[in-house]
């Protein structure tokens, strides 16, 4: 059996906006509703980015000769190939992607109270409204 590899859609916050299971491979990145993975963002083209693996079961990242290229971490340098890595980070257009295997850790979830970061603020409900502070 194949390990199970995700794709994370981050944000240029670094917060992770989607999770795509990648099952089978070429996997093919971009706007048009052909690919694999389709990304809302403008900068990228209609077929920018294909993930592929080698025999070895090496993942490789190729730009389709996307309008705007593809960029490996703050890198201002287009690339054509890269080997990908646990911690590779790849930007597209305004996106960054990275993947990750099943056994990366998440945080715990945050309390719903919103004080888990020691600031005080929160949310209540009361009857059908709810009212937030901070």
């Amino acid at each position: 059996m194949e390990e199970l590899i995700y794709l994370e859609v981050l944000d240029r916050a670094g917060r992770v906006r989607e999770r795509h299971r990648l099952t089978q491979f070429p996997v093919i990145i971009g706007r048009d509703y052909s690919c694999d993975i389709l990304l809302d963002d403008e900068y990228v083209s209609p077929r920018h980015l294909r993930i592929e693996q080698d025999a070895g079961g090496l993942l490789v990242a190729a730009d389709l000769e996307s309008s705007n290229g593809s960029f490996v971490g703050a890198s201002t340098l287009p690339v054509e190939r890269v080997n990908l890595g646990a911690e590779t980070l790849l930007r597209v257009g305004r996106s960054h992607l990275r993947l990750r295997k099943p056994a990366f850790p998440v945080p715990a979830a945050l309390p719903l109270d919103g004080t888990a970061d020691g600031s005080g603020a929160g949310c209540a409900a009361a009857g059908s409204s709810w009212f937030c502070w901070r």
